[in-house]
């Protein structure tokens, strides 16, 4: 690893220099935003070489990917903070949505996956099937609610979650003028997106097996 640049404390290590690049680019993306940022910035920042920033991401989109990679996890593991204990399906998902709409815009780097002028593959990426298949287990994984007695099965879940990002994408997008926060957002949430997951009536799903609580 060369000593020059790094503002004179070199990384000991490629993992250390690829988080160091992530952290300044959050930095950039905070300052400048997703349309403005470049490599050239994350360089500059960190007092390396473009090519310093290439030998651990060749472009700005892998570096844009693994920034809101990076971020999704963090947002996932609040959202499971934000819902733990709860037992009604149809409350969990609209205080999760509440939880995402009114967190992103603390999170810069998640406007990556949100942004309508941003390359259309990030917001695509909410929808990316490698993305719902990890994010199921980060999403429902650790919720206090058997999915699986309310006739949730790993496909109806996929199916969930993307609908789910699909409204969050929409609603984060296209906020309410004024933007609904608090009680408000719950409100309309749960009289119309909580009100559309009720619990499965699958008929594969043993007589007496509960229902949506009431």
């Amino acid at each position: 690893m060369s000593r020059r640049g790094w503002g004179g404390a070199p990384p000991n290590d490629d993992e250390e220099a690829r988080a160091r690049v992530l952290e300044a680019a959050v930095r950039c993306l905070e300052r400048r935003g997703p349309q403005e940022m470049s490599l050239s910035d994350v360089a500059t920042e960190l007092g390396v070489t473009r090519q310093t920033i290439y030998r651990y991401f060749p472009s700005t989109a892998q570096l844009f990917a693994a920034v809101a990679s990076a971020a999704n996890e963090r947002l996932m593991l609040g959202i499971r903070a934000a819902v733990a204990g709860i037992t009604d399906p149809a409350e969990f998902v609209v205080e999760s949505m509440a939880y995402v709409i009114e967190r992103l815009p603390m999170e810069p780097h998640l406007t990556l996956f949100i942004d309508a002028g941003s390359p259309e593959r990030f917001s695509r990426g909410t929808v990316n099937r490698a993305v719902l298949d990890r994010n199921i287990a980060l999403y429902f994984g650790a919720s206090a609610i058997d999915w699986a007695s309310y006739g949730y099965d790993e496909q109806k879940l996929r199916e969930l979650l993307e609908l789910i990002h699909r409204l969050v994408h929409s609603m984060a997008s296209i906020p309410a003028d004024p933007p609904r926060r608090g009680d408000e957002l719950r409100a309309y949430l749960r009289r119309w997106v909580g009100t559309t997951v009720p619990a499965h009536t699958d008929p594969l799903r043993p007589s007496g097996a509960p229902g949506r609580p009431s």
